[in-house]
């Protein structure tokens, strides 16, 4: 029985994901332990998840005509949103140290791309606008090319900007080692901390447009 699903541009990028074993160096916290390498996280979740996603929406073509197929209850559409999701995050799981390499362009811009897409999945799974919750952690490339291509309402960024602050703060103790008063030492954090935020809504194509 032919079959032509209408489907995302979603496992074509897989494919160009290499499914060899893992190798040191990507980054990642020194804690997190990878218990399955990169063939076993493809097959048995990466690859799991894009089929169901990928299957979700199509066309059956036989004798008696065609027929649409696509998600048709809640729980249905609850499954094909939980697979982008999972793909979304499989392509920080392929971050992790221990899977990929740190210092390999190709495989970090890979597993980037694979969350970015895996965010459109997710667009195109559900009507609830997202938030991007550890926004600090994306590219600022790949944040303004969410920001001006997606549906994406926030992205949280308060990493960078408590990054901000306690450099200024220690800068700031650091100059006068003598000095006391908190209001005036905390006074020094402001204006670097106001242009770490400047520069995030810059980065995003956002300013002027308030």
């Amino acid at each position: 029985m032919p079959r032509h699903p209408q489907r995302l541009a979603l496992l074509p990028l897989l494919g160009l994901l290499p499914l060899g074993g893992c190798s040191d160096g990507a980054p990642g916290d020194d804690d997190m332990v990878p218990v399955a390498d990169v063939s076993t996280l493809m097959f048995t979740v990466i690859e799991p998840a894009a089929e169901t996603y990928w299957d979700a929406v199509g066309w059956i073509i036989d004798a008696e005509g065609e027929t649409y197929i696509r998600p048709r209850s809640a729980e249905e559409w609850e499954i094909v949103r939980n697979a982008a999701f999972q793909i979304t995050e499989s392509g920080n799981l392929l971050k992790v140290k221990g899977r990929g390499g740190a210092d390999d362009g190709a495989w970090m811009a890979y597993s980037a791309a694979l969350t970015d897409i895996g965010l459109r999945a997710i667009e195109a799974a559900t009507a609830t606008p997202l938030v991007i919750h550890g926004g600090s952690g994306v590219p600022p490339g790949q944040r303004a090319d969410l920001a001006a291509t997606s549906h994406i309402c926030k992205f949280n960024i308060g990493t960078e900007l408590r990054m901000a602050f306690g450099a200024a703060l220690r800068a700031a103790v650091l100059a006068d080692a003598d000095r006391f008063d908190r209001v005036a030492i905390l006074k020094d954090t402001h204006d670097p901390v106001l242009e770490a935020a400047r520069a995030v809504i810059r980065g995003l194509g956002a300013s002027g447009r308030a």
